[in-house]
């Protein structure tokens, strides 16, 4: 998604985290208790989960994604110092029309 520049990478983040936080216990709930641990990722089960919140941002994010946006992204600060940030504008590269992104996101991924 970040190679294809369909999003800014600060709002991707964002919407995955609500869909992981909307998502969770249902799908914990589907699986019963103590069949999934929670940030394993050796876990087959939280693999899926994780694996589907990931898919279910994607699919929001690729339907007509503008060309150009602006993207919060992190400065080099020194330990102990509290994270700040540059905003960037990000052009997505003009061959990558919108109607191309599904496409280009199935070869990058496999």
């Amino acid at each position: 998604v970040d190679a294809l520049d369909i999003v800014p990478m600060d709002q991707f983040q964002r919407d995955f985290f609500l869909i992981r936080q909307a998502e969770y216990q249902p799908y914990a709930d589907s699986l019963g208790p103590g069949t999934m641990t929670q940030g394993d990722l050796a876990d087959p089960n939280y693999f899926d989960f994780i694996s589907f919140a990931q898919y279910a941002t994607i699919s929001r994010e690729i339907v007509n994604p503008p060309a150009v946006f602006e993207e919060q992204q992190p400065v080099e600060v020194e330990d102990g110092e509290p994270q700040q940030f540059v905003k960037v504008v990000v052009r997505r590269d003009p061959f990558l029309t919108n109607n191309v992104l599904s496409q280009k996101h199935s070869e990058l991924v496999g």
